[in-house]
């Protein structure tokens, strides 16, 4: 009978924290004129309006609904007029702000992971517009004669702002890593495709948060997506380690034109380098009399060409080969264009790509090309 009691109960304290309960927004706004406003839900990949309504005569709104676990919201009366909440379950929000700017200055009660949203944003709003003064500072003195020397301390004094931004920004995770603010801080930006962390430099951080906030929301949306980018983060992490500076080149077996297969590791003892190309990419062909003259320069001192082509037809790739005369080294192809095993196997996502490789096989610069190749290969063999 206590079996079944215990049993009982446990389910009922799980299911009740599942239960749904009511939230509440009312605000006041001033300097409005029965404008409509929003309540938006953010969702993963974008925003989900779930009610709308007029703003009184008196400036005033009301939202309510319903809701079992965390979530984002924003109130908005366009995009780019709105403020920032993350309501729980049983939240009743009051709010204060102005028509001209809802999410500046305003003033919130009632939801303390709204709350700290709004320290955060403050911080953030005071850098990006420190940013915009160094750019203004740019403008105006572009035509300076002393130019240079400006772009130098503007330079200097970008980097401690972001800085700044970063510290900031993982001492707010550390300190908030139980709520789900933590993870919108993984995602803010200075400016646009410029975030304060970058995930794969930062991956310990989105690990971080990821590994707490799994284990506490397992059923939020957004929670649900940062595990599954972590989950991509550390296939891509692991991958570049593979390819970092120092690291042995991963082994390739591919066939030449002939249909012979030639190994990458066949040509240790050789500086190498390892180039990613394709006969109808016009940047690599422009690049082909590069590797021509580098490469009957140092043959002789033990230099060599393993060239991967992308290509998806024999023809295209041998008639480039010859057009470009570039017979007298190493090529390979399995001819399956992005599907090829290389492009998994060294990330490519562009070409022209290269590797240079020391004599053991070792990785020792990237993407070398024009006058950088040539200027490597003086420092190798001259």
């Amino acid at each position: 009978m206590k079996k079944t009691i215990v049993i009982f109960l446990a389910v009922y304290l799980l299911s009740g924290c599942q239960t749904s309960q009511r939230f509440e927004i009312a605000g006041t706004i001033k300097n409005s004129n029965g404008e409509l406003i929003y309540l938006d839900e953010i969702k993963t990949n974008d925003l989900e309006t779930v009610d709308s309504t007029h703003i009184d005569k008196n400036g005033n709104f009301m939202f309510r609904g319903d809701m079992a676990i965390p979530k984002f919201f924003i109130i908005k009366t366009n995009q780019d007029n709105y403020i920032t909440l993350l309501l729980n379950p049983g939240d009743k929000i009051s709010i204060e702000t102005n028509m001209e700017d809802l999410g500046f200055n305003y003033k919130l009660e009632g939801s303390k992971d709204s709350r700290i949203i709004q320290e955060y944003n403050v911080k953030l709003r005071e850098n990006v517009n420190n940013l915009k003064e160094l750019n203004e500072i740019f403008n105006d003195s572009i035509n300076s004669p002393n130019i240079e020397s400006i772009m130098i301390d503007l330079d200097k004094r970008s980097e401690l702002i972001v800085k700044d931004q970063r510290d900031y920004t993982i001492r707010f995770i550390q300190q908030n890593l139980h709520s789900l603010v933590s993870l919108m801080a993984l995602y803010q930006q200075l400016t646009p495709r410029n975030p304060v962390l970058d995930p794969l430099k930062d991956i310990q951080y989105f690990e971080m948060v990821d590994s707490t906030l799994y284990n506490l929301y397992p059923e939020s949306e957004p929670v649900q997506a940062l595990h599954s980018q972590v989950a991509n983060l550390k296939i891509k992490f692991n991958r570049e380690k593979l390819l970092a500076i120092g690291a042995i080149s991963p082994e390739i077996a591919l066939p030449d034109p002939e249909g012979e297969t030639i190994t990458l590791s066949s040509t240790r003892g050789k500086i190498v380098l390892l180039d990613f190309w394709a006969a109808w990419c016009n940047p690599c062909r422009m690049e082909n009399p590069n590797l021509v003259s580098n490469y009957a320069k140092y043959k002789k001192e033990g230099f060599e060409i393993y060239q991967v082509s992308l290509d998806r037809k024999r023809e295209d790739w041998v008639s480039a080969i010859k057009n470009d005369h570039l017979e007298q080294w190493i090529h390979v192809s399995d001819l399956q264009f992005w599907k090829s095993v290389v492009v998994q196997q060294y990330q490519l996502d562009k070409i022209p790509t290269n590797f240079l490789l020391d004599r053991e096989g070792k990785i020792i610069a990237k993407d070398v090309r024009g006058e950088a190749l040539a200027e490597k290969l003086s420092e190798i063999f001259d």
